[in-house]
C-alpha cells in the first residue's frame, strides 16, 4: 500500500513537469510564429501618389553613407584641397568660385555688391562645382536679377590646365542649361574658357578672397614664396607701401606699381576723348599676357564700343579697339528675317537684344582684342517655327541662325498673365512644361498665383492663388489633366 502511494505522488510529478515542459515550448513556438506573421493587406487608398512608390506600395528608406558602402552624392560635404580653378557667374549680381583639381568648392564669393548680398552666409565649401553653380544661378532667377529682359547669363572658367578648364564648361553649360530651360526659358546662356598659370590663379584668389589689390597680392605671393617669415594674415595687414617695403628688404623683384583700375578707367577715357559721364556702362576685368598683368576696359558710348587693355603696372595702352553700331534694330529684325526667308508682315514676335562678344582673346603682348557687336533677333510668323538669329550690328551679316520652337517668350506670357490678373509680378517663374502647355506660377504682394497657359496661343485655361510657393495637388491634377484633353484633341484631329 505505501508502496502504491510512493509511486502514484512519483507519477503526478512527473505528469506535472511534463506539462510545464509542454506549456513553455507551446509559448516559444507561438512566439516565433508571431513573429514570423505575414503583415496583414496593404490598403490601396494609404499607398503614396508619387509615382516612384505607389506602384509597389513600399515606403523608400535613404541609407546611412556612413554605414553602407556606397559612393558620396552631390549633396556631401568634402575637404577642398588647392585651387585649381575658377568659375565666374556673371549675371549682375557678379559671383566667383574657386575649385581643387576634384571639382570641389574652395570658395564661393561676391565680386561685387549684389554677388556679396548673393552668396552672403551661403553654405557652398566643400559642395561639388555643379551644385554649387546651379544653386547660385536658381538665386539669380529666385531673386529677380535673371528676367526676360536682364537675360545675359556668362559663366567663364579660369585654370593653368585647359583640358580640365574645358571638362568644367562642357559639365556646367550642360548643368545650367537644363535649369535655364526649366526655370528661364529666354535666358542667352555664353560660356568662355580663358587658359592661366598657377600664379595667375593665385593672385586671382588673393583678389577675391581676401579683398586685396593686384599689387598687395602680388608683394604677398612673392614674401610667402621667399620663406616663413612672415605669415598670411600677417601680411593681409600691412598697406602696399609696407609689402613694397619689405619686397625691397627681402631682395625681391619689386614689379608691383599697380595703378588700379580707377586709374586704368581713365587712361582709357583720355585715349578715347571721353568723359566718365558721356558713358553709358563700363566693363572691367583684369587679366594676363604673357607675363605683363593687364587691366582691360570697356564701355559703350552712343553708336560705338571702345576697349582697352592697359599694363597694370606702367599704365601703357597695349590694345585697343572700337566698334560702330550702325543697324536700327528695326534693320536688325528686317536683316534676319531676309536670311531666314520670311515676310515681315508674317512676324507676329521680333525680340532684339544688344550683345558684345569676344572673338580673340589676347594672348600676345601689343595685340588687340577684337569686339563685334551683333543682334540677337527671335523671329515667329504665326506657326510653331521660329528662329534666333545673330546680326553683325555693322554690316549687317548673318553670324548664326538657329531654328527653335516658336513658344510664346516668358515676357510675352508675363504681359498675357499680368493683363489677365490685373497684378503686377514681384517674381516670375515656370514651374512645369509640356509639348502644348505651362504652369506658371507669380508673387505679388507676398501672395502666390498658378496659371496653366497654352504655350503657343497664349490661352489660360485655369488659375489659383495660395500662400505658399507650391500650388496645391488639384491643381497639379487639373494640370495633367487639361493636358491628356489637349494631346487627345490634337491626335484626333491630326488623323
Amino acid at each position: 500500500h505505501d508502496m502504491h502511494k510512493g509511486g502514484a505522488r512519483t507519477l503526478r510529478v512527473f505528469l506535472i513537469a511534463a506539462a510545464a515542459v509542454l506549456l513553455v515550448a507551446a509559448l516559444v513556438v507561438g512566439g516565433v510564429f508571431l513573429l514570423k506573421r505575414p503583415e496583414a493587406p496593404v490598403d490601396p487608398t494609404s499607398l503614396s501618389t508619387d509615382p516612384t512608390t505607389a506602384s509597389i506600395g513600399l515606403t523608400t528608406k535613404t541609407a546611412d553613407p556612413t554605414t553602407v558602402g556606397t559612393a558620396p552624392t552631390e549633396d556631401m560635404i568634402e575637404e577642398p584641397g588647392e585651387t585649381a580653378a575658377i568659375v565666374y557667374i556673371e549675371v549682375n549680381p557678379s559671383v566667383a568660385v574657386l575649385l581643387d583639381a576634384k571639382k570641389t568648392v574652395v570658395a564661393a564669393v561676391g565680386v561685387n555688391n549684389d554677388g556679396k548680398a548673393l552668396t552672403e552666409g551661403g553654405d557652398f565649401v566643400g559642395r561639388k562645382a555643379e551644385k554649387v553653380v546651379t544653386d547660385v544661378v536658381s538665386m539669380t532667377i529666385e531673386q529677380g536679377y535673371l528676367t526676360s529682359k536682364n537675360n545675359r547669363l556668362s559663366l567663364s572658367a579660369v585654370s593653368e590646365d585647359q583640358a580640365f578648364a574645358n571638362e568644367l564648361c562642357e559639365d556646367l553649360e550642360g548643368s545650367v542649361d537644363a535649369l535655364l530651360k526649366n526655370k528661364m526659358p529666354d535666358a542667352v546662356l555664353t560660356v568662355d574658357l580663358r587658359e592661366s598659370d598657377k600664379r595667375h590663379i593665385q593672385l586671382i584668389e588673393m583678389e577675391i578672397v581676401h579683398g586685396v589689390s593686384l599689387g598687395e597680392a602680388k608683394c604677398i605671393l612673392n614674401i610667402l614664396d621667399a620663406g616663413d617669415q612672415y605669415t598670411l594674415d600677417e601680411l593681409l595687414n600691412y598697406e602696399f607701401s609696407e609689402l613694397s617695403q619689405i619686397c625691397k628688404t627681402l631682395g625681391l623683384p619689386d614689379g608691383t606699381v599697380d595703378i588700379g583700375i580707377e586709374k586704368a578707367k581713365k587712361i582709357a577715357l583720355d585715349a578715347a576723348g571721353l568723359k566718365a559721364e558721356d558713358v553709358d556702362e563700363f566693363e572691367l576685368g583684369s587679366g594676363q599676357t604673357k607675363d605683363i598683368w593687364t587691366y582691360d576696359v570697356g564701355f559703350y558710348h552712343k553708336d560705338a564700343y571702345y576697349a582697352f587693355t592697359i599694363d597694370a603696372d606702367t599704365g601703357e595702352i597695349l590694345g585697343r579697339r572700337y566698334r560702330h553700331i550702325v543697324l536700327s534694330e528695326q534693320e536688325a529684325i528686317a536683316a534676319a528675317a531676309n536670311a531666314c526667308s520670311l515676310a515681315l508682315e508674317d512676324l507676329t514676335c521680333g525680340k532684339v537684344d544688344l550683345y558684345s562678344s569676344d572673338t580673340a582673346y589676347i594672348r600676345n603682348a601689343g595685340a588687340s582684342f577684337l569686339i563685334i557687336n551683333f543682334y540677337s533677333v527671335y523671329l515667329r510668323d504665326g506657326s510653331r517655327n521660329a528662329y534666333y538669329v545673330q546680326i553683325d550690328a555693322e554690316t549687317g551679316e548673318a553670324l548664326n541662325i538657329r531654328a527653335v520652337d516658336g513658344e510664346l517668350l516668358g515676357e510675352e506670357i508675363r504681359a498675357i498673365l499680368e493683363r489677365k490678373t490685373g497684378k503686377r509680378f514681384d517674381r516670375f517663374w515656370r514651374d512645369k512644361h509640356s509639348d502644348i502647355l505651362a504652369l506658371y506660377s507669380f508673387e505679388s504682394d507676398g501672395v502666390y498665383y498658378h496659371c496653366i497657359i497654352h504655350r503657343y496661343t497664349g490661352e489660360v485655361y485655369a488659375a489659383e492663388h495660395t500662400k505658399g510657393r507650391n500650388c496645391s495637388t488639384e491643381f497639379k491634377e487639373e494640370y495633367r489633366r487639361l493636358y491628356d484633353l489637349l494631346k487627345s484633341s490634337e491626335e484626333e484631329n491630326a488623323e
